[in-house]
C-alpha cells in the first residue's frame, strides 16, 4: 500500500479533525416491542457518530505489533498502488471506549452493556462487508453505530448485535465498510456460553478432504502483543491486559486475546498469502463465530483452507484444548 506524503495541510486537518464523538440521529433499525423493552434496560442504547483519520502511521504500527506472528511468506511480486485501508484494519481506528468515567468495572464502556450485574463480556460472533473502495487512507472518515438487536436468556445472558457503517468523507456512498458485532453478557461464570450462529447451511465443514490447505501455521499470543493491541484499538477491558482480574474475578486460567485481534490476524495473513503470489485478492465479506477463547501464552494454529474459487475458510485453533475457538469465512473476487 502506497501513502500519500505528510503535508502542512494534511497536518492542519489532522488537527481540524480531531476524534470525537457526536450523537446520532433517528437510529435506522427497526426493533421490536420485545427488543425497544430490552433496550431501556441498557446504559445507553442510542446512536451515535465516531469521526476519525485514518493515518498510515497507525496502519504501519498494526503492521509491526502483527508481523512478528504472521506466516512468512515470500515478498509480494507486485507493490500496491491502493489507498484503500486492508480488511480488518478498520478495528483500529473508531475507537468506541470514550472517557474512563464512562467505563465500567471490566474496564469496558458503557453504551449498549446491560445495568443488570453480568460476569463476563464476550464477543461472539461479526460480520464485515466491503464495498467500493471501503475506507482511504489519509483521510477523515466516519462511523455510524447503533443498535441493530438485543435479546435475553432470564438468568443466563444478554446478548446485543451492534451496527457500524464506515465511509471516508466526502467520497461516493458505495464506498463503505459495513460491520454487526455481536457481544453477549453473562450473569454468572459458571453459565455455558453457545454459539452465536451467523454461519449458512453452505458454511458448514463436512469433510476436511473437500478443501484444499492454503496455510497451516502455529504461532503463540503473547502479553506484548496483546497490550499493543488494546493500545492501539483504545480498548482496555481487563480481560486482556490485567491477569489478577481475569483470573480472580472472571475465573479466565490467563489473560483473554481480543475477538478482534484474531479476525484481524486472520486476514492480514490470507491477504499476505495472494500477495505473495501476485494474485488480485478483494475481499466482500466476512463472517466469523467466536467458538472458545484463545489464551497468551498458549500456541495456535491457523489453517486457511480453499472452499470454492471464491469462498476461504480460516480457524484459529486452541491447542491446548484441541478445538475450535474462530472459524472465518471469507468471500473474495474471483481470481
Amino acid at each position: 500500500m502506497s501513502t500519500r506524503p505528510c503535508t502542512l495541510k494534511s497536518i492542519q486537518r489532522l488537527l481540524v479533525h480531531r476524534r470525537w464523538y457526536s450523537p446520532g440521529n433517528r437510529s435506522h433499525a427497526v426493533l421490536t416491542d420485545k427488543e425497544q423493552q430490552l433496550a431501556s434496560q441498557l446504559y445507553d442504547s442510542s446512536p451515535r457518530t465516531i469521526h476519525d483519520i485514518v493515518t498510515p502511521s497507525r496502519i504501519a504500527l498494526l503492521d509491526l505489533t502483527l508481523s512478528p506472528y504472521l506466516p512468512e511468506f515470500p515478498p509480494p511480486l507486485t507493490l500496491s498502488s491502493s489507498l484503500s485501508l486492508y480488511p480488518g484494519y478498520h478495528f483500529i481506528f473508531f475507537p468506541t471506549s470514550t472517557s474512563e468515567t464512562d467505563s465500567l468495572e471490566d474496564g469496558y464502556e458503557k453504551h449498549f452493556a446491560p445495568k443488570h450485574p453480568y460476569a463476563r463480556r464476550l464477543w461472539v460472533s461479526g460480520r464485515l462487508e466491503l464495498s467500493g473502495t471501503g475506507l482511504v487512507v489519509g483521510q477523515a472518515a466516519t462511523c455510524r453505530e447503533e443498535l441493530l438487536g438485543i435479546s435475553a436468556e432470564k438468568d443466563r445472558w444478554t446478548t446485543v448485535t451492534i451496527g457500524r457503517k464506515m465511509c471516508t468523507s466526502g467520497h461516493a456512498p458505495k464506498n463503505y465498510i459495513e460491520e454487526t458485532r455481536t457481544l453477549r453478557y453473562l450473569r454468572d461464570v459458571s453459565i455455558q456460553n453457545k454459539p452465536a450462529q451467523v454461519l449458512e447451511k453452505g458454511d458448514v465443514m463436512r469433510n476436511w478432504k473437500d478443501e484444499t490447505l492454503l496455510v497451516d501455521h502455529t504461532f503463540t499470543p503473547t502479553r506484548t502483543l496483546l497490550t499493543r493491541f488494546s493500545f492501539l484499538t483504545y480498548n482496555f477491558h481487563r480481560i486482556h491486559l490485567d491477569k489478577e482480574y481475569a483470573y480472580n474475578i472472571e475465573e479466565w486460567p490467563d489473560l483473554v486475546v481480543h475477538g478482534n485481534l484474531s479476525v484481524v490476524f486472520v486476514l492480514a495473513a490470507i491477504r499476505k498469502y495472494y500477495e505473495s503470489k501476485g494474485d488480485d485478492f478483494r475481499i466482500r465479506n466476512v463472517k466469523y463465530m467466536m467458538l472458545r477463547p484463545l489464551f497468551v501464552d498458549q500456541p495456535t494454529r491457523l489453517m486457511i483452507t480453499k472452499m470454492t474459487k471464491s469462498r476461504k475458510r480460516a480457524i484459529l485453533w486452541n491447542q491446548k484444548e484441541g478445538g475450535k475457538a474462530v472459524e472465518v469465512i471469507i468471500t473474495h473476487n474471483s481470481m
